[in-house]
């Protein structure tokens, strides 16, 4: 009797996991911890202040295929001590407007560009450090200082790094602090990704070394306020490895690429935690849907440099039997989340951009991850004599 009793309850137990394992699996998808939501759609030539425009197309709910799928790796431990601001996907959304390529102007074709394999050596992890004015003084200095984390790609074999601009400024969340406290940038570094994707510490508990692949990079240049906008126009920044030399680069193209709906772009970073568990290198899969802008940028609706982005879309769904999967690019992410900022965007390979804002599923009315890709154009035609490209 006791056995019968024992199989009826194990039998409970087993149905009553597979039927709520099945209905996660159909109806919701993973927590993101920093995400904005999206702006409603609307034609250009609205009246709507909160609107936005862009190419309408549909999105190939095809599953993409990955590179090298093998074993699945479990997400990094949660944070202890550490404190680390990923930015990214902090600020509320921003209302975008839709852009027409039927708009005279140089575009690059995509049938024009070759397959190119991705060198995950140019991939950096960087890292601003803030203080307060109490940071040297203070018994616990641990409470006093707070980081800043994202992506950049190097794109100059004598180091010169492309980033978001946001990972350099202080976030909106202490930028007025209650306590007086005033946070300023003490300064950035880069860790480089190595051949075999060694994780990258981050940041680790207070006393302790972080990655020894840090190295300090100068701000070379970053756009003005008026450019930047609070991260609607030009949100990129470019900084500096200094002595480096004989580095993996990849090129910016210099035009914007005439995408289809469903195009795969695959974005790639390092979407940090608050933790002082290493970082692994992570890709994001996701489709085309069309080039927009922010309403808040300097954009009129054509093709021009002036904050374009391309916007993607992820169907979690068809990726989650490969979430954490290990691949020569990187572990397949289970959802869009901070970090990714200053990500490098790829289409084919080639260099067609760099992520500042994104959205994960849980988040969209649409319950798909969402990002935007300011354009290689839009950075190109501004560092192009800065840099001699």
């Amino acid at each position: 009797m006791g056995s019968l009793f024992k199989l009826t309850v194990s039998f409970i137990i087993a149905s009553t996991l597979a039927i709520v394992g099945l209905y996660f699996r159909n109806n919701t998808f993973r927590p993101a911890e920093f995400s904005t939501s999206t702006a409603p759609v609307t034609e250009v030539g609205t009246t709507t202040a909160e609107a936005l425009i862009a190419i309408p197309v549909s999105v190939s709910t095809t599953t993409i295929p990955h590179n090298q799928a093998a074993t699945a790796t479990k997400p990094l431990s949660k944070p202890l001590l550490t404190k680390i601001i990923l930015p990214t996907d902090s600020k509320p959304a921003l209302p975008l407007v839709r852009v027409s390529t039927a708009t005279p102007a140089p575009l690059i074709v995509p049938e024009s560009l070759s397959e190119k394999s991705i060198d995950v050596r140019s991939i950096v992890l960087t890292r601003c450090s803030f203080q307060t004015q109490y940071f040297k003084d203070s018994r616990q200095p641990w409470g006093e200082q707070e980081y800043n984390v994202g992506t950049g790609v190097i794109i100059t074999p004598d180091g010169h790094i492309l980033t978001a601009r946001h990972i350099l400024e202080v976030r909106a969340e202490i930028l007025n602090d209650p306590a007086g406290r005033i946070w300023t940038l003490q300064g950035c570094d880069a860790a480089q990704t190595d051949k075999d994707r060694t994780p990258i510490s981050s940041i680790g508990f207070w006393g302790q070394q972080s990655d020894s692949r840090f190295k300090p990079v100068k701000i070379i240049f970053k756009p003005t306020d008026e450019d930047y906008r609070d991260s609607a126009g030009f949100d990129y920044a470019i900084l500096k490895i200094e002595g480096a030399s004989g580095l993996p680069a990849f090129k910016l193209l210099p035009k914007p690429v005439v995408l289809k709906g469903g195009d795969l772009i695959t974005i790639i970073g390092y979407p940090g935690r608050e933790s002082a568990s290493p970082q692994k290198l992570e890709r994001f899969d996701s489709q085309f849907v069309e080039i927009t802008y922010y309403r808040e940028s300097v954009c009129d609706g054509s093709i021009k440099p002036c904050g374009l982005r391309y916007s993607i879309k992820r169907n979690p769904y068809y990726y989650e039997p490969d979430f954490w999967k290990d691949t020569e690019l990187g572990v397949i992410t289970p959802y869009f989340r901070g970090g990714f900022s200053g990500g490098p965007a790829f289409y084919k390979g080639n260099l067609i951009g760099i992520v500042t804002h994104g959205a994960s599923g849980d988040k969209t009315e649409s319950k798909w991850d969402e990002a935007y890709i300011l354009t290689s154009y839009d950075i190109f035609e501004n560092i192009k004599s800065l840099l001699d490209l």
